[in-house]
């Protein structure tokens, strides 16, 4: 009897943990990728006691805590410095049995990928549509080819092409503020294991631990003027 086989739109976070997580139960699965290359991009990503379960399942638990950096509280303060609150995590870490950890989105990717075989992924293959079959569907590719599988899975992203074939290709809906995220690298001058964060006037400002010297800082300003949304760095 042969094993089954899936076939996965998209080599993000999403469309690598299903392949890792389906091949720990001897299920082969191909991901379809459209980039070019599979390369670092974005900035950090907190994940929550909840994501690092499913992370210790993956069995790759470790390797993003040696990442990342474990967050045990957050300080919150006025944009002058007056202190607001400080949240501590050690009770939801203890009742959940796992951390809270900031680590670079190129790192957890790295992670999940170095679980997989390189012909797992097949770079430069952007799906544009599947086929739907109770005995074999597929995976449509821009390129005319396809993919047959036993199962797909449509983890491809803000303008998935899976999703638009199921529920319509609703543009996405601006939500009414702006986030800017950027990585520093260097001797790192915070508190440890705490993030900082300032609030007020429509704005935040927070600054993370994201693992060996770097932090993760990001700003958010909106201004509503009737139905204008004004947006500007802080």
């Amino acid at each position: 009897m042969t094993s089954p086989r899936v076939a996965i739109a998209g080599a993000g976070i999403g469309g690598l943990a299903a392949a890792v997580a389906l091949r720990r139960v001897g299920v082969e699965a191909t991901i379809v990728e459209r980039a070019a290359e599979i390369r670092e991009v974005g900035a950090g990503l907190s994940l929550w006691p909840n994501a690092m379960n499913a992370l210790r399942e993956l069995g790759v638990e470790s390797k993003v805590l040696a990442a990342g950096s474990i967050v045990e509280r957050i300080a919150s303060q006025t944009p002058d410095g007056r202190p607001i609150s400080v949240t501590d995590f050690s009770a939801i870490h203890k009742t959940a049995g796992a951390p809270c950890v900031c680590v670079h989105r190129g790192a957890l990717q790295r992670i999940l990928l170095d679980e997989l075989q390189p012909s797992v992924i097949r770079t430069g293959a952007r799906c544009v549509s599947f086929e739907a079959s109770l005995e074999r569907p597929a995976l449509l590719l821009e390129s005319g080819g396809r993919i047959e599988a036993d199962a797909v899975v449509g983890a491809d992203g803000i303008f998935s092409a899976i999703r638009a074939q199921l529920h319509g290709n609703e543009p996405p809906r601006y939500a009414g503020y702006t986030c800017w995220r950027g990585i520093y690298r260097g001797n790192n001058p915070m508190p440890d294991n705490t993030p900082l964060l300032a609030a007020g006037g429509g704005s935040q400002f927070g600054v993370w631990p994201c693992g060996l010297d770097s932090s993760i800082g990001f700003s958010r300003r909106m201004r509503r003027r009737g139905k204008t949304i004004y947006v500007r760095r802080t």
